[in-house]
Parts: structure tokens; C-alpha cells; sequence
């Protein structure tokens, strides 16, 4: 992606604006792209401004900064607890709270929210809800009749909200700052822990269309010529 849009750059893009799109690279490639969005100022929602054509590289940034930092993390709490987990959930729960109370506090009402959007601190309790959720599930499983049941109840609610989120909800609705991202990321995990327990959408995923043919192609793949 960076290799191509350095060649539409060095076709299309006037001599004027190559500083700005070449520093936008730069930090796309060193992991920093949503940072380099909020100095930079530009903002998210902004319909009628010329976005960058890095922007959409701000998530992945968030992301790569966790793979980054994330392991030491784990490895230093599992570490001071000796192999258990305690530690490592602690953190994922104050975490979680902390940057749930970043993105509310960098909210500005009536304001560009794209500091609270793009921002590694405001974002990162969705990844921390997921590395909790990973962490509940190396220790228990909805194996239990009433743990099952309740589980599908609650991946089925997750489900709806989601579903209502993406057809209803605004990235620039206040109370999506104020704890609304969080809920929807809960009802991601909640969905996820019914799916690996086989207890939401078990025969779609479970379908030869879904499970047959990626295999056949790994097979294929390493199958011995003849």
C-alpha cells in the first residue's frame, strides 16, 4: 500500500503537498499514523476536507503499537505473579477503565471528537476488554447447562446490539464517549465467547463452506508434489 501510493504520489500529487504526504508515510510506516492524524489536526469527520490517503492506516497503528508494547506487558505481570494471571487481569481492568475515562475526558461537546477517536489512550480498552476476555477463557468455558444458556441469551443481545449499533448509531453520537464504545466492544466479546463455545451460529460456522474448504487449501498447500 505504501509503495503504491508513493508512485500515485510521484505522478499526481502537486510538489506542494508532498512534504505533508511524505511525513503521513513515514508514520504510517513506523506504527504512528493515528498520532500523526492528531498533530497534524486533521480530523476524521470532516466530509468535505482532502483527506490524507493514510488515514484509514490510524486503526492499524493502534494496533501495531499493542503488539508492540502488549507481550512485554503480559511477560512482566506473569513474571511478578509467578505464571498466574492475576496480575495480567488487574491491569486489563484498570486499563480498561482508564482509557474509557481518556476518551470521555478528550471528548469536547459540540466539538471535532477526533482526538477521542483517533487516540491510542482513548482506544485502547478495546483491545484490553479483548486481552480479558482472553484471559477468562483460559480459565473457564460455558460448559454448564445454565452457563450455556445464559451465554446464548447474552451473545443473542450482543448480536441485536450490534447489529442496531452499525444500521442506527453515529461515531459522533456523545454517549459513544461516554462508555457507549465500551458496551459495544462487551458485546463483540460476549459474541465471541458464545461462537468458540459453539453456542451462536453453530451451523453456519460450522458449514462446509466455512470450515471444508479453508482446510482443503492448507492441505493443498502442503500436500507433496507427485
Amino acid at each position: 500500500m505504501l509503495l503504491a501510493v508513493a508512485v500515485y504520489a510521484a505522478i499526481e500529487v502537486p510538489a506542494d503537498e508532498l512534504s505533508e504526504l511524505r511525513c503521513d508515510g513515514l508514520a504510517t510506516l513506523f506504527y504512528g499514523a493515528n498520532w500523526r492524524l492528531v498533530f497534524s489536526g486533521e480530523s476524521y469527520f470532516d466530509l468535505f476536507s482532502n483527506p490524507s490517503p493514510f488515514r484509514h492506516a490510524w486503526s492499524l497503528a493502534i494496533e501495531e503499537q499493542f503488539y508492540i508494547v502488549w507481550p512485554l506487558v503480559t511477560f512482566g505481570c506473569l513474571r511478578l505473579a509467578r505464571g498466574r494471571t492475576w496480575v495480567l487481569a488487574g491491569v486489563c481492568v484498570g486499563g480498561t477503565a482508564l482509557s474509557m475515562l481518556a476518551m470521555a475526558a478528550l471528548y469536547e461537546p459540540g466539538g471535532d471528537p477526533s482526538r477521542a477517536y483517533y487516540g491510542t489512550d482513548a482506544r485502547a480498552h478495546a483491545l484490553l476488554i479483548g486481552v480479558g476476555l482472553a484471559v477468562i477463557l483460559s480459565r473457564w468455558s460455558p460448559r454448564r447447562d445454565r452457563a450455556r444458556v445464559a451465554t446464548q441469551v447474552a451473545a443473542s443481545a450482543g448480536a441485536l446490539y450490534m447489529l442496531f449499533a452499525f444500521t442506527r448509531v453515529q461515531d459522533t453520537d456523545a454517549w459513544m464517549y461516554r462508555g457507549g464504545y465500551a458496551v459495544f466492544h462487551v458485546a463483540v466479546a460476549v459474541v465471541i465467547v458464545a461462537i468458540v463455545a459453539e453456542q451462536l451460529f453453530p451451523k453456519f460456522l460450522g458449514a462446509a463452506a466455512m470450515t471444508d474448504a479453508p482446510a482443503a487449501t492448507v492441505n493443498a498447500g502442503v500436500a507433496p508434489a507427485s
